[in-house]
């Protein structure tokens, strides 16, 4: 029996009769707490806890203690008036991987070679501050808020336990993310598992403020309700929530943002671009025993964090990092970004700092008096030329290097590109024209995110379409066009521009990756998988050759085995591969045979599409539904689908599990919007978890839809019940026969 079948019998009288006791309400969240002074039971820890938040795209000059009067961050103000705040400390790159990882690490980006967004996975000879506080006896856990910083990256090397568990939809990863208060949840969670017999370090990652903003609305200012600083107010109390944890034994507690974001400033919406202040300049602060109150006024780089960590916890240093403990006066500090050169064709934008100035190290230089000029308009390299040349002189070699090609599946590269990440760094970069001379299309293009932010995509492809004639070697313009309009329900003139690009690009693997998929989405599978079969040939194009033998497999199974078993002997470590095989074997009626390449597929990342949907039938046949729940809830995440979401859910309420139940029915949901089964099943998940306004307000969702829904009036009558509204509760109940 399939999954889906199996779903059709289990879900509808699983959910009408599965209304559990409530077990109350979920406490509101604790004022935030200063930390503790070391007094405590768990004193007599050797080794101090360590809490290591990172606020995703806040810049300094939006939190009160770096003096934004609007501000409403009690909490990290709070920290800040009682531990030591770097006052100028500065990202190395403005994105989030790169940053990230420079924080974990103590390396400056071009010795842990991560540069950009998804162009590399963390070397596992890398050693990360989890792994070294692993190696002094931590318990040591992450809970991250999106996509670019899942474990995919590398990043969890050292870490017992790391929550990445993201929001399932529809299209692409990228752009995944979750709330704020669902990753201090999920923090929480595992902090109540550890051993009180160990120091803990817990990273927590909130991605809030990334745009696009939209903060719960209590936390806008009334009075000048700015999305930007709202979402950071949700931040800052999100901060609040972890702290009583770190209370009661002593714990050193770090606060610290990857990069900021330019909010239209020197013609950039958001970041990753430029590396002005804007972007650059961050709040870092750090609270701990035996860290005085104190104002570090100096630049220092992101690389400082670990370093200066684990001094204050009283533990051994990492070796042959770049970070160190107490910077020096004269200290420089590098930053760059490359993106210019990936997606607009420019040289890339260099800067190094000492003191109060910053010189961009662009084909034209620019000097600024940060200090006095924070907002950078106002060259003064003619006025200090010597300051200038002493910069140039300190501009160290790694920062002036291009970044490697990174092992980037075509595939995945294909996905960048449609955001404006495209990956590869030209070979001439630092020979290309300065980034002012492109200023008009970084400013369209920004003009592009915002429409498509707002719902605004035809107006965002008029815009595309008009900077592809005056930008004709600028590949995000096609393929960013080309995505929307696929995204849109216009397919075939996707496929158009696809096909004309081409001619622009010849041999661009990801322009060739968006025809043979858009040739699948126009009905015409045959060119499809021709089209595939002809790009696995590369080596590196794991996700062609798994197409390959997926699309074929729809065609003619016997086929596709055949292929797959060729491709998988040119190519015997290609685990996606293997999956994809096992899955067209059990099509072709040799299910025996497909288990070890089902086996070797499940470890691929991500495996190729009903790897997980076949084991999970198997699974099922053999009366183990838990393991059946496992495999649906891997194959929805990775390749989600209504069906199967439906079929998760189904899976789940029949094993009882309700936190499964609230992920499957979130998935349904956001797949199948228009399904007032997977508003219900939403609803009876929040209810039997005890949380009723979650449970009230996807009631009201599925009642939107279909008022008269018996299941949906049913909970609605639960819910009334449940705030004491018994005549209610009754009256509503009637109308579907419920006593």
């Amino acid at each position: 029996m399939s999954v889906a079948t199996r779903r059709l019998r289990v879900l509808l009288a699983a959910l009408a009769c599965s209304t559990a006791a409530c077990r109350g309400c979920l406490p509101s969240p604790q004022e935030p707490t200063p930390p503790s002074d070391g007094a405590g039971p768990a004193a007599s820890l050797p080794s101090p806890d360590i809490l290591l938040v990172t606020l995703d795209t806040v810049r300094a000059d939006r939190i009160g203690a770096w003096g934004h009067d609007r501000a409403r961050t009690p909490t990290l103000d709070a920290l800040a008036s009682v531990g030591r705040r770097y006052d100028r400390a500065l990202s190395p790159v403005p994105l989030t991987l790169p940053s990230h990882a420079t924080i974990l690490t103590g390396l400056e980006p071009w010795n842990h070679g991560v540069r950009s967004n998804g162009d590399h996975v963390l070397d596992p000879s890398i050693t990360t501050l989890a792994e070294h506080l692993r190696s002094q006896g931590y318990a040591t856990g992450a809970a991250v808020g999106a996509f670019v910083l899942t474990r995919r990256w590398g990043l969890d090397q050292g870490f017992d336990h790391y929550d990445d568990t993201l929001p399932v939809k529809p299209g692409s990863p990228w752009g995944l993310e979750r709330r704020g208060d669902e990753v201090v949840d999920a923090a929480l969670d595992w902090l109540a598992t550890v051993s009180p017999d160990r120091p803990r370090m817990l990273w927590v990652h909130l991605y809030d403020a990334h745009h696009p903003w939209m903060p719960p609305q209590e936390f806008l200012d009334p009075a000048d309700p700015r999305p930007y600083d709202g979402e950071i107010a949700w931040v800052d109390h999100q901060v609040g929530r972890l702290l009583p944890a770190f209370d009661e034994r002593p714990a050193v507690i770090a606060v610290v943002a990857d990069h900021g974001e330019s909010l239209g400033e020197h013609d950039e919406l958001e970041h990753g671009l430029f590396v002005y202040d804007a972007t650059q300049h961050v709040p870092w602060i750090l609270v701990g025993p035996g860290v005085r109150h104190e104002v570090i006024p100096q630049p220092v780089p992101l690389s400082d964090v670990a370093p200066v960590v684990l001094d204050a916890a009283g533990l051994p240093p990492m070796d042959g990092i770049d970070g160190v403990v107490d910077a020096p006066a004269d200290r420089v500090v590098s930053m760059g970004s490359w993106s210019l050169s990936t997606r607009f064709g420019t040289a890339p934008h260099l800067a190094v700092v000492k003191g109060p100035h910053k010189l961009l190290a662009t084909p034209v230089p620019q000097l600024f008096d940060v200090v006095a000029d924070p907002a950078e308009t106002t060259n003064v390299l003619t006025a200090h030329r010597e300051v200038a040349r002493a910069l140039v002189d300190a501009i160290p070699p790694g920062l002036r290097t291009p970044p490697e090609s990174g092992a980037v599946d075509p595939s995945i590269a294909a996905r960048l590109a449609a955001l404006g990440y495209v990956t590869g760094t030209p070979d001439d970069a630092l020979d290309r024209p300065d980034p002012s001379t492109r200023r008009a299309l970084i400013r369209a293009v920004g003009q592009v995110d915002r429409h498509v932010a707002v719902g605004e995509p035809d107006q965002a492809v008029r815009i595309l379409a008009g900077l592809e004639a005056d930008w004709p070697d600028v590949l995000e313009l096609p393929m960013r066009r080309s995505s929307l309009l696929a995204r849109h329900g216009r397919a075939r003139e996707a496929l158009s521009v696809v096909q004309a690009a081409q001619a622009r690009f010849p041999g661009e693997s990801a322009l060739a990756m968006r025809e043979a998929a858009l040739w699948m989405a126009v009905g015409e599978p045959a060119k499809a998988a021709d089209r595939f079969e002809a790009l696995a040939s590369d080596p590196e194009n794991s996700g062609a050759r798994t197409l390959a033998v997926s699309t074929r497999r729809g065609l003619d199974p016997a086929a596709a085995v055949a292929l797959g078993r060729r491709l998988a002997a040119a190519h015997p470590q290609d685990a996606a591969l293997a999956g994809a095989v096992g899955v067209a074997l059990v099509v072709a009626g040799e299910p025996d045979e497909a288990t070890p390449w089902l086996a070797r597929g499940v470890s691929a990342d991500p495996p190729a599409s009903d790897v997980h949907w076949t084991l999970a039938d198997r699974a099922l046949a053999a009366g183990d539904l838990a393991s059946a729940l496992q495999h649906a809830e891997s194959e929805v995440r990775h390749h989600p689908t209504p069906d199967r979401a439906a079929a998760w859910t189904g899976l789940a309420v029949e094993a009882r599990d309700w936190k499964g139940v609230r992920r499957a029915a979130e998935a349904w949901s956001v797949n199948a919007p228009e399904v007032p089964e997977a508003w219900h099943a939403r609803a009876l998940a929040a209810f039997n978890l005890g949380r009723h306004d979650e449970a009230r307000e996807a009631v009201d969702a599925g009642l939107a839809l279909a008022p008269a829904h018996p299941l949906l009036v049913r909970m609605d009558a639960n819910l009334l019940a449940e705030t004491g509204d018994e005549e209610a509760a009754r009256q509503r109940a009637a109308e579907v026969g419920t006593p």
